[in-house]
């Protein structure tokens, strides 16, 4: 398969691009007011770090949302 063979040609930087996603972001700033921040939400659009009391507020209405915590 010819789409295939060009994604071959690519997979080195997919992969890269993948894992630096999974990490941490550097700096570890909240994403609305430049705390450290220690949360992450990868079900919020760009999956913004947070501190603890923007990550509270941002999913008050929002509980189903998977939230990661750094450590």
């Amino acid at each position: 398969n010819e789409f295939l063979r060009e994604w071959q040609d690519h997979k080195e930087l997919y992969l890269d691009i993948l894992l630096q996603l999974e990490g941490p972001p550097e700096p570890w700033k909240c994403s609305h007011c430049l705390r450290d921040g220690t949360y992450r939400c990868p079900d919020c659009f760009g999956r913004p770090l947070f501190c603890t009391p923007c990550c509270r507020e941002n999913h008050r209405t929002h509980p189903f949302h998977w939230v990661e915590q750094w450590t």
